[in-house]
């Protein structure tokens, strides 16, 4: 265990981390010569990045003069990775359903937010600096190859930690904000490509989640979504329209439920009594729906338009044409 930032400097790994223009770092770090290939850098950023930061978050790194060359010599690091790992079929994997916990457990104990004085504990700070280090290299300096998992599982606690640390700041006045966004790239071509064709998702609604949300959790979960059950097909469909459940007013025939049924003619309004009450800012139409019996066993229904009073009751009914489908 040890400081965050010199972890590079303890492991002999100084030369293969990227440069970051945007924070302070020693001069170790942006000496490179030959960046280390993903397969070997992988699980060294892994230790270092999603490790070192919970350890950072629960303050158990220590100072440069509290430097283990063990990482499970402290019994809470120990800790630390028995709850963040498991093992399955003989390999370990990485886990997250302990965050939370971990979370509440170490913003509770006292002196933690604040110190002596009533300010912020400087901790929070340094904490700040360590997550934007880590999302400028996810963002800037994250090799082409190197592994999706490996650099979203880092990613989630970095965000998930990110909003923690802003709270904090907000809670004891601290004047600072970390606008780090960890969901950057993670929509790939090859993902948005697995929500179009397995997940039943239009190009223009993967458009719109891009445009308007920036959390990777809110993407990972979206792109769990399965959509298939609507039944539309959105191969037609581009980054900016759905044309899957667009009506061709030029070609599109009314129908009913079922192809060839035989039953009376589609229901009509009387559109200049409808047409009388929509003019009326003050009321809008109801459908008073009654049905008799007809010759033999049919059902004969009758429409007619009245208007809205408070003391009306009613059932509102969302009702859309799709093309090519019998309404």
């Amino acid at each position: 265990m040890g400081p965050f930032l010199s972890y590079p400097l303890r492991t002999g790994r100084s030369q293969t981390i990227p440069p970051n223009k945007t924070l302070d770092q020693p001069t170790e770090f942006t000496r490179i010569q030959v960046l280390e290939p993903s397969e070997t850098l992988e699980p060294h950023l892994q230790a270092w990045f999603f490790f070192g930061l919970l350890s950072e978050f629960i303050g158990i790194n220590g100072t440069s003069s509290q430097v283990s060359s063990d990482p499970l010599a402290d019994p809470a690091a120990a800790m630390l990775y028995e709850d963040f790992l498991y093992e399955k079929d003989g390999k370990k994997w990485l886990t997250t359903t302990r965050l939370f916990k971990l979370i509440l457990e170490t913003i509770q104990k006292p002196g933690t937010l604040k110190d002596a004085s009533g300010e912020m504990n400087q901790r929070w700070v340094h904490m700040g600096i360590c997550l934007k280090y880590v999302n400028s290299f996810l963002v800037q300096g994250c090799p082409t190859d190197f592994d999706h998992r490996i650099r979203y599982s880092i990613a989630a606690v970095g965000e998930c930690l990110t909003y923690v640390v802003n709270k904090i700041y907000e809670f004891t006045g601290f004047k600072q904000f970390l606008g780090t966004n960890f969901s950057k790239g993670f929509l790939s071509p090859t993902i948005c490509k697995i929500m179009v064709e397995k997940g039943g998702w239009c190009p223009s609604d993967i458009s719109r989640i891009l445009a308007h949300f920036d959390s990777l959790h809110t993407y990972h979960l979206l792109s769990k979504m399965n959509r298939t059950g609507a039944g539309r097909d959105h191969n037609a469909c581009s980054d900016s329209k759905c044309q899957a459940d667009q009506v061709n007013a030029d070609d599109y025939i009314t129908s009913h439920a079922e192809i060839g049924c035989q039953c009376s003619p589609i229901l009509s309004l009387d559109e200049e009594s409808l047409t009388e009450v929509l003019r009326n800012s003050s009321r809008y139409p109801l459908l008073r729906i009654r049905t008799y019996p007809g010759e033999g066993e049919e059902i004969s229904i009758d429409i007619d338009i009245v208007d809205w009073t408070a003391d009306t009751k009613y059932v509102a009914i969302s009702h859309v044409s799709r093309q090519n489908s019998h309404m």
